[in-house]
């Protein structure tokens, strides 16, 4: 049972306070104090904790040590937090709590180093091979890209990812149908070319070891004995340079990686199927150089969306022109006039145009059509770096709105719902509509349910919406209205 620090006469910013003030005492005599004390204070600012608990104190020590410092300094600092709170008890600030002695007693259980085969000289090896996965020779491109493929897949099995199809990949995601681009023929089953046909399990697996562990050997990379093992705690390893907590970590995989024994201080917790779709694409994308990424481009007042969707037709068809996805929403609007309903499409932000590329891309492209559009920057000056849309920010605005890119993937539970149930529109023209599903049909791969509306004159609609708009309503959620 998770032991906490309930901290009923002080809050947490109380106790840092009083933290930070003992350690300025400190600071001529023990300048470690303030260290400790500021990196204490920087992992509660990162997680927004309110109580000190066992996992809170087990995830800090395990992101000093594997991101920022030695076993022995973040043992170091662990101390002293200890004793800075011992002191707060002393003084009636906090209440006697066993959450630092027990923890403290699973460190020691670590030994004095921590035993862990994976550094940061060995990670960022690793790293930049993966990165670099398109330009390694022929000897090792297939090992690499079987590899970055099972991390780009949330590191699931070697075996398993050798037993991939090219129809087993998402068409939307190009990162992976990159990767199957330069493997895949007509001529076998499988992506990779193993043998997969001739092979029992045992020995693919065999050989898969094999061929991984060379890859590791001739690239100087540390690893374990078995392949599936390395790439779990290289994964793992990357999941905490994103600021994951070793809690999330082992809570995804399921398990504690055996290169990284210090994520056995950390306790498993539940992960919602979002949370566990966002940590895949998290740290998938460390081990990509280049990812693919949203920006905004602001229209110019000459020339307007037509002359720039004109631009891109005539780079289209120009060879070796690179042009990006665009995302520019249009919506319905209803206007009444005299006695007729009236539809109109219009740009849900008639001056913005959202391009889907690589960073490197970025220019080029707009070398191409500076005369009618400009990219927003971090600064908001020329020549800082491109401003990034967060991918979850993204999401949402287009869940929002109701309008999505190709690239959206659905995990909406209402594309496995059935003619006859109940929805409620959450998004676009007839947001928050309960009604029920006439029929669905499929638009260019999207569904979409056609439902049926009484509008207020008692005339009868049969409207059609995107499925990934709406969520089933559960019996209990229905209104009798």
């Amino acid at each position: 049972m998770t032991k906490s620090i309930e901290l009923k006469s002080v809050s947490i910013d109380r106790l840092m306070e009083y933290f930070g003030s003992r350690a300025q005492e400190m600071e001529l005599t023990s300048p470690t104090y303030v260290k400790a004390v500021a990196a204490f204070q920087a992992y509660i600012n990162m997680t927004g904790a309110t109580a000190i608990t066992e996992p809170l104190l087990a995830d800090w020590f395990v992101n000093m040590y594997l991101r920022d410092f030695t076993f022995k300094t973040s043992l170091h600092y662990f101390n002293i937090i200890s004793g800075l709170y011992t002191a707060a008890v002393k003084e009636g600030i906090a209440q006697p709590c066993d959450a630092f002695r027990t923890t403290k007693a699973k460190i020691a259980r670590l030994g004095e180093t921590g035993d862990s085969a994976i550094d940061k000289t060995g990670f960022e090896r690793f790293k930049n091979l993966m990165r670099n996965a398109v330009n390694q020779n022929a000897e090792i491109a297939q090992a690499t890209d079987l590899l970055l493929l099972t991390l780009l897949n949330g590191c699931r099995s070697l075996i398993e990812t050798a037993l991939l199809k090219r129809n087993d990949i998402e068409p939307d995601d190009r990162e992976k149908q990159a990767i199957a681009d330069r493997h895949a023929s007509a001529r076998r089953q499988y992506i990779f070319d193993l043998k997969q046909s001739l092979l029992t399990p045992r020995q693919l697996s065999a050989a898969i070891d094999t061929e991984i562990n060379t890859l590791f050997i001739r690239k100087n990379i540390p690893h374990l004995e078995n392949a599936d093992e390395t790439a779990t705690a290289y994964w793992a390893f990357a999941a905490l340079q994103c600021g994951l907590s070793g809690s999330t970590v082992v809570s995804y995989l399921g398990k504690v990686p055996k290169g990284i024994p210090a994520l056995g201080l950390c306790e498993k917790t539940e992960l919602t199927e979002e949370k566990r779709r966002r940590t895949t694409k998290l740290v998938g994308d460390i081990f990509i150089e280049n990812p693919l990424r949203w920006y905004a481009l602001r229209l110019r007042t000459r020339g307007g969306f037509s002359q720039f969707i004109e631009r891109l037709d005539d780079l289209r068809n120009q060879p070796g022109v690179f042009v990006p996805e665009i995302f520019y929403p249009l919506e319905e609007v209803a206007k009444r006039i005299r006695k007729k309903l009236v539809f109109e499409t219009q740009p849900v932000l008639p001056d913005i145009v959202f391009i889907n590329c690589r960073v490197t891309s970025v220019l080029p492209f707009l070398l191409r059509v500076n005369d009618l559009a400009w990219c927003y920057t971090v600064t908001g000056r020329p020549g800082s770096d491109y401003a990034v849309i967060p991918d979850s920010s993204f999401r949402k605005f287009q869940e929002a709105i109701g309008h999505f890119a190709t690239c959206y993937v659905e995990d909406n539970p209402s594309i496995k719902a059935q003619a006859g149930d109940r929805v409620r529109v959450n998004a676009g023209l007839f947001q928050g509509l309960e009604t029920t599903i006439d029929s669905i049909a499929n638009e260019d791969g999207n569904n979409i349910f056609r439902l049926l509306y009484h509008s207020d004159n008692g005339i009868r609609w049969n409207v059609g919406v995107p499925a990934r708009t709406t969520g089933i309503l559960a019996a209990e959620q229905v209104s009798p209205f």
